[in-house]
């Protein structure tokens, strides 16, 4: 379980999936070598892709090496069913409480969000990874440090100033 849980994980953390899509993940829908997933009928029934980090992508290879068969296509699978629908958060519970903290599949959405707002991802990019429709939606999503900001800030002044490329 322990690979497959950071697979999904990782799914969860660096690519922004909701629980319901690593549920619902089939195999025909990864492209390890190109580290990508296809979503098809996200939440609003748009398709989008989604790009793996290469810890997302070594831990999926990871998991599918000791997967074995089973009667479904389903990625991820329990007992050799798909996962329920509180699987993830009893383990994040689970793995919670060994380490003291408290953590939600969403949490790990919004932290996938707020981390790439503060690398610099454009709202627009971020908007399209999340696959959302609305901007608004993603802007709740994603806070941004005051650091970021005055980094922002700064870099923005220097080159109106001139004295930045």
């Amino acid at each position: 379980m322990g690979r497959m849980d950071l697979a999904w994980y990782l799914l969860m953390r660096h690519c922004g999936l909701r629980t319901g899509k690593v549920r619902s993940l089939r195999r025909d829908a990864l492209d390890l070598d190109g580290w990508r997933i296809r979503i098809e009928r996200s939440k609003g029934l748009k398709d989008r892709v989604v790009y793996l980090s290469e810890p997302a992508d070594q831990a999926l290879y990871a998991y599918l090496a000791v997967r074995g068969t089973a009667p479904t296509d389903h990625v991820f699978l329990y007992r050799h069913k798909p996962l329920s629908a509180r699987y993830c958060g009893i383990r994040l519970d689970t793995y919670g409480k060994r380490c003291v903290v408290r953590i939600t599949p969403h949490q790990l959405r919004h932290s996938y969000a707020t981390l790439l707002l503060n690398a610099g991802v454009p709202i627009e990019a971020l908007q399209k990874l999340l696959g959302h429709t609305n901007i608004d939606t993603t802007m709740i999503y994603g806070r941004v440090y005051d650091s970021t900001v005055a980094s922002d800030y700064y870099r923005a002044m220097g080159q109106i100033e001139g004295t930045q490329d």
